[in-house]
């Protein structure tokens, strides 16, 4: 099955065929030094960077600044920890506690059936749980395996698996305008 169209998906792309091919160009880059564990080498004729914490939290982003125990990144941003992979136009990270801010175009996969995005997102990359706010997303977390839908004004995740809708709306009809849905306050 195929998620829905708009959760997460990139939107279409209006800029010259010259600049969205350097820019694929660059997103593949960073896809594939995450995948290698290369991500700590920053591609200098870009203007990339990334860096790799303790915790192998690992980090890319376009541009990056560390201010104290603050780490800002921002343009196309990726933060992977082991099964779990944020992006984000920007995104501060502290080294100390562990806590990240999200902003612009958040998406949260964790596995590859489960996603949320999120206007905005703040995550303990220590925990595993955090916040996001204006959100949509999916998960096949049910008894048969099938995925469900929804959409909420915040989203807690409150365990490796376990998460808390509040203003929320659910289904697991597939199609773009649901047949059923069930709405809830939490």
């Amino acid at each position: 099955t195929e998620p829905r169209p708009g959760l997460g998906q990139e939107p279409n792309q209006t800029e010259p065929d010259d600049k969205a091919e350097r820019r694929k160009a660059r997103r593949a880059r960073k896809r594939d030094a995450l995948n290698d564990g290369k991500a700590n080498q920053p591609t200098p004729s870009t203007g990339e960077s990334s860096r790799t914490t303790s915790d192998t939290v690992v980090i890319v982003g376009d541009q990056q600044q560390k201010n104290g125990d603050l780490w800002i990144y921002e343009g196309y941003v990726i933060a992977a920890l082991a099964d779990i992979r944020l992006q984000a136009d920007r995104v501060t990270f502290n080294d100390v506690t562990g806590d990240m801010v999200a902003e612009g175009n958040v998406i949260f996969d964790q596995g590859a059936d489960q996603r949320v995005t999120a206007r905005r997102a703040e995550i303990n990359w220590t925990s595993r749980k955090g916040t996001f706010w204006e959100s949509t997303g999916f998960t096949d977390r049910t008894q048969t395996g099938e995925y469900v839908f929804f959409t909420a004004d915040r989203v807690e995740k409150t365990g490796p698996a376990t998460y808390e809708l509040y203003n929320a709306e659910v289904t697991a009809c597939e199609d773009v305008i649901p047949k059923w849905r069930f709405s809830a306050k939490r």
